[in-house]
């Protein structure tokens, strides 16, 4: 096994090990907290039941939270080989995960809008609820990126960079 390959698997590891734990954990605080009823009423506003089916909230958004995680710990090492501070390097690894999260979150309001909304004659209505959901993606998109970057990225980018360094 090539230094590149076992590199890869150490970002990997850490990105799962670290991410994964918190990043789950903060969405089944969403998942509980969106079945308060002001939320739950929000929710069901913009068309985001589809959330509470459990393939989407405990199988496909986790699953592709994990997958991510996996790949963007494997770059870390390529950032860091690079020459990329580690700012830069969690800049680079949560930008990867958040785009790709984020646009699946983005497909699965506008799925759930078109389902819901199937037979509506009120375009206007399924156009505002497509434009308010979507820009509440976009906004918890830029302050989950800025937050994560400073934090949970920074942190498994730096353990990342230090567990590589003892092996060379």
């Amino acid at each position: 096994m090539n230094n590149i390959s076992k590199f890869e698997k150490i970002g990997a590891k850490t990105a799962l090990l670290i991410g994964a734990s918190i990043g789950l954990v903060f969405l089944y605080y969403v998942i509980y907290f969106s079945l308060f009823p002001m939320l739950d009423f929000g929710i069901a506003t913009i068309n985001g039941n589809i959330f509470w089916n459990l393939l989407i909230s405990l199988g496909l958004i986790p699953f592709t939270f994990i997958l991510l995680l996996w790949k963007g710990g494997r770059k870390i090492t390529h950032y860091i080989s690079n020459g990329f501070s580690e700012i830069k390097s969690s800049f680079f690894f949560t930008l990867f995960i958040n785009i790709r999260l984020f646009s699946l979150i983005g497909f699965i309001f506008i799925f759930g809008t078109l389902i819901k909304t199937w037979k509506d004659e009120n375009v206007l209505g399924v156009f505002t609820s497509l434009l308010i959901s979507l820009s509440l993606t976009t906004i918890f998109f830029l302050i989950s990126t800025l937050f994560t970057v400073f934090t949970i990225g920074l942190l498994i980018v730096n353990i990342t960079h230090k567990r590589i360094l003892k092996i060379t």
